[in-house]
């Protein structure tokens, strides 16, 4: 059986709008936008997920290796849209 503690259904309820405003915000851009020129920014989920990681979990930390490989994800994501980008 499952019993959830006050911190429990905070954590569930931030969990779930969480998830809502991700949803509102990607149909939003699919409204005004292709589906093929804003799904590229899907990437960057795990370059703001190693970023948040670091700054709340003071044990990790960010080495060389994550570094390089965010600078390119971020450079891989300006070269697909540069035609877009000088426009």
């Amino acid at each position: 059986m499952i019993t959830f503690t006050p911190f429990g259904w905070g954590l569930l309820i931030y969990t779930a709008l969480l998830s809502a405003v991700s949803f509102v915000l990607w149909y939003s851009g699919l409204k005004y936008n292709k589906a093929c020129e804003i799904s590229i920014y899907k990437f960057l989920i795990p370059v703001f997920g190693a970023i948040l990681l670091a700054i709340l979990i003071p044990e990790e930390t960010m080495n060389w290796f994550i570094v390089i490989a965010l600078v390119l994800v971020v450079t891989d994501i300006i070269t697909v849209n540069i035609k877009s980008i000088i426009r």
